[in-house]
């Protein structure tokens, strides 16, 4: 079987995706919200297990800390995937380290207007509501790399074409 990790910049969709897996019978996990990637401490290198939010998450802030992928989980997810496909949708600094575990590296992509609509009218997060934070994603957007190998999908479409098409990967 297989370990797929979907990504993408904020707003390309990766919770919406990630919930119509489920939905559809899939082992499908959220970074944040199911506990695969958190902000870490520069300086510490501690772990912050509880959610910090938009209002805490001030430039001077985000300078000390990083969102990054929990390198435990990821390896439990890989071994589990070994009996069935599991899915991963997240975004994080340190993903670059784990491009080797991913049987398949799936890219949600969106323009940069369809992203900055979607931040400003999603409700199942706050990353990029506060005016600092958006810009700082805008211009990390453009720095994003990804595995030669990575597979990209226009996110642009309805959550069932995008869906559709990341099932078929899967098979």
């Amino acid at each position: 079987m297989a370990l797929l990790y979907i990504t993408g910049s904020p707003g390309s969709g990766k919770s919406s995706v990630k919930e119509e897996l489920v939905i559809r019978g899939y082992a499908s996990y959220g970074g944040g919200e199911d506990g695969f990637a958190a902000f870490y401490n520069n300086d510490t290198g501690k772990r912050i297990d509880n959610w910090v939010t938009a209002e805490q998450r001030t430039p001077e802030w985000r300078n000390k800390h990083t969102w990054k992928l929990i390198p435990e989980k990821i390896t439990q997810l890989k071994s589990e995937a070994k009996h069935k496909p599991i899915f991963l949708c997240a975004i994080a600094k340190n993903e670059v380290e784990f491009w080797d575990l991913f049987d398949k590296f799936i890219v949600l992509d969106i323009d940069e207007d369809t992203m900055q609509k979607r931040l400003a009218t999603r409700t199942n997060n706050d990353v990029g509501k506060a005016e600092s934070e958006l810009k700082e994603l805008l211009a990390d957007r453009k720095l994003k790399q990804y595995p030669q190998n990575a597979i990209h999908i226009d996110a642009s479409r309805s959550l069932n074409e995008v869906v559709k098409d990341i099932i078929v990967l899967a098979s």
